[in-house]
């Protein structure tokens, strides 16, 4: 086994174009996940069916990810992993030996030393994999599983660039149920009434967890989302889908929730809701974005509401002490969660945690080492986060993806029912450093800078230093996009750079229009005359984060 640091130097390989599905592709694989829905829409699961697949998954995490490794790396001449592999001196039989000698995730570490990982902006095909001074060439669908061939293609929400493409297979969101349900057991919400505060597609967040409600035998019974179906522009294939998975549910003879559009401005509805059905069944869970949620409990407040038997169960940005004691002060509860789309859950929150943002990583399905990239000494002991797939159900492959995120990465027993099964890799204060989170949406920082540093000084004058976005709490713990504007930059309409901005997003594609479309209808985007702050080392970036703001 040669693992090296060093790439060895080859031909470069000529520039393919982007390879995408075929129309006929897409109507098979849309096919194949209607044709499989009415099956899907009549399984269950149990708690105890999800206890055993846990224990499972964790007793077999080496041989999973050595099978996953070898069909769809090492069988699969087009994976940019295959070369990265290969750079590494690395063989299907040395990493066999490497795991079985070390231990996954030891070997995942040397794998990682050896060249064997990949940047965020790498792995979303936003920037070149050069390694040597070789140029690993890839396409839309390089990080695609290739066992999955019948699922419903989504989108991540993306911003300004181009964004990512994620086929959701029907056994992903099976396999993902197992954590799901046990963290509503663990923290006393299993089999509650439960409302879902999410836009439809092409995000997939609603969509899997309308489903996965199914299976767990609890159907959401409210479905509300911050932003109308025709403020996205989806493309027809997504509205045809999210029209036709009721018709098949109805057939299957299972009720689909019928969407209900409530801006964040009129979150009371989703308020009034919640107190509903605590009124009459005593509880509810409402799983929603944390700044949604946060939304629903001032707003609760304001009306004079008791939200006390609601349970929150927030994801999509970080769970700061502001937000949760908002929520708490309307007398609901708040649960963490952490998933990404890519990747599925991540993280489920621990009922007996070191703090309100604890969340168990799900080793059973992942792995995570430290990444590569450093993390500012302000934040220690916080590491990046990288992440490896170990299910043949995942959406993309990840081997050592450096997602953007860092937090504190811990093994300790909490003594609740998610630690007493294996789960016992803990990972809290979760923030990020490429991407900006709030509303329930994600900005690469990629994206942003080339509306702070092009779109808006070839607008309004100045130059890139004139021009800030910067991630903020307001004193009620909301998150607030504060876009900082010099004042010497003279402008005839104070709110002209936000809607420039919301323009940007906007400007066609789906997963951009789906960012602009929340942001604008919860009017998130703010802006201050102020001169853009410079960070420690002196640089003036285009974007500034919650985190490094604080």
């Amino acid at each position: 086994m040669a693992f090296h640091g060093g790439i060895n130097r080859r031909k470069r390989r000529s520039r393919r174009e982007p390879v995408l599905l075929s129309m006929p592709s897409r109507l098979l694989m849309y096919g194949r996940f209607a044709f499989g829905l009415p099956a899907f829409l009549r399984r269950r699961m149990t708690p105890d069916d999800a206890s055993a697949i846990i224990k499972g998954r964790l007793a077999s995490r080496e041989n999973n990810f050595l099978r996953l490794v070898r069909s769809t790396v090492f069988d699969r001449a087009e994976s940019p992993y295959r070369s990265l592999m290969r750079d590494a001196g690395c063989e299907p039989g040395d990493v066999e030996l490497l795991v079985s000698k070390e231990g996954l995730d030891a070997a995942l570490c040397v794998l990682s030393t050896a060249g064997v990982q990949l940047s965020f902006d790498e792995f979303k095909g936003r920037a070149p994999i050069v390694r040597g001074g070789r140029t690993i060439e890839i396409t839309e669908t390089s990080f695609d599983n290739p066992l999955n061939s019948s699922g419903m293609i989504s989108q991540t929400t993306g911003s300004t660039g181009s964004p990512t493409r994620v086929n959701q297979d029907l056994e992903h969101v099976e396999a993902m149920l197992p954590g799901r349900i046990l963290q509503q057991v663990a923290n006393g919400v299993f089999g509650q009434p439960t409302i879902l505060y999410r836009a439809g597609l092409p995000s997939s967040a609603a969509v899997q967890g309308i489903l996965g409600h199914f299976v767990m035998g609890n159907p959401v019974r409210r479905w509300f989302s911050p932003v109308a179906p025709g403020d996205i522009g989806a493309p027809m294939r997504f509205r045809v889908a999210q029209a036709t998975m009721p018709i098949i549910a109805r057939l299957a003879g299972q009720t689909f929730p019928t969407m209900e559009v409530v801006s964040t401005r009129d979150a009371i509805v989703v308020a009034r809701a919640a107190a509903a059905f605590v009124k009459n069944e005593g509880s509810c869970l409402v799983r929603c974005a944390i700044s949604t949620s946060l939304a629903v409990a001032i707003a609760a407040v304001e009306e004079g509401i008791d939200l006390n038997g609601v349970t929150f169960m927030g994801a999509a940005e970080p769970a700061s002490q502001a937000k949760v004691a908002g929520i708490r002060n309307s007398g609901a509860a708040y649960a963490t969660h952490y998933s990404m789309n890519e990747a599925g859950m991540v993280g489920a929150a621990c009922a007996n945690g070191a703090d309100d943002t604890d969340v168990h990583f799900m080793r059973d399905s992942l792995a995570l080492v430290p990444g590569t990239r450093s993390v500012d000494s302000h934040y220690h002991p916080a590491v990046a986060i990288a992440l490896t797939s170990l299910l043949r159900s995942a959406p993309k492959i990840l081997i050592n993806v450096d997602i953007g995120d860092f937090g504190i990465v811990e093994e300790r027993r909490c003594g609740c029912l998610l630690g007493e099964l294996g789960l016992v890799q803990h990972v809290r204060q979760i923030r990020s450093a490429a991407k900006l989170t709030g509303r329930g949406v994600t900005l690469v920082g990629s994206d942003i800078a080339a509306v702070i540093e092009e779109l808006l000084p070839a607008r309004f004058g100045g130059t890139a230093l004139d021009y800030q976005l910067v991630e903020e709490e307001n004193v009620g713990g909301l998150t607030v996009l504060t876009l900082l504007v010099s004042p010497s930059i003279r402008l005839d309409d104070e709110r002209a750079p936000a809607m420039a901005l919301y323009d940007a997003l906007a400007a066609g594609r789906p997963g951009a229009s789906f960012s602009g479309a929340i942001l604008k209808g919860g009017d998130a985007v703010k802006v201050r005359r102020e001169r853009p702050v410079p960070n420690s080392r002196g640089k003036q970036p285009a974007f500034r984060t919650a985190s490094a703001s604080q």
